[in-house]
């Protein structure tokens, strides 16, 4: 949804320039700057389509990991590793299983989880078999993955699922 604002924003700021274009889920094979080539434009674009033009400038919002601007010799800023997460692989016991397979409503694969003792995603692989993973962010420099012990991570799946001690049956 948050894609599709911008998208729209900058579409309708296109609107008021004249001669601007906005290319929309194009795959850009390179960008090159000519450094004072004949045109009024240093630049040109080919996309992997095989169209070629010469625009005046080239805003390329394609994320991250931005090929264009890796080919441009330009430097992130900021944090190289935008998110941590903990992925930990478990399964419920048939008992748990088998209450959490009863209630219909909420037989989804995704369950996330935001609380006082857990931010996380549950991911169900295989809901009568009880194969999880819980996915759980962890913010450096605050935080490592080293606090995420055996005996945390099963208190944090104990949180996420509601339930406040293990018991023997579950």
């Amino acid at each position: 949804k948050f894609a599709a604002l911008l998208l729209e924003a900058a579409q309708n700021a296109a609107r008021s320039v004249p001669g601007a274009e906005i290319l929309h889920e194009v795959a850009v094979e390179h960008v090159l700057d000519h450094h004072g080539g004949p045109s009024s434009s240093n630049l040109e674009v080919r996309t992997k389509c095989g169209r070629t033009f010469n625009p005046l400038l080239v805003v390329a919002a394609d994320g991250a990991s931005s090929s264009i601007r890796q080919s441009h010799g330009v430097r992130m800023l900021g944090q190289p590793m935008l998110q941590h997460l903990i992925s930990v692989h478990f399964r419920t016991t048939p008992s748990l299983s088998a209450k959490l397979a009863a209630d219909a409503d909420k037989a989804n694969m995704l369950h996330f989880v935001f609380n006082e003792k857990l931010v996380g995603c549950f991911v169900c692989h295989d809901l009568q078999e009880g194969e999880w993973v819980l996915q759980v962010p962890y913010f450096e420099p605050f935080q490592t993955s080293e606090a995420y012990t055996a005996q945390r991570v099963r208190e944090l799946i104990m949180a996420g699922l509601g339930i406040d001690a293990i018991n023997d049956g579950d």
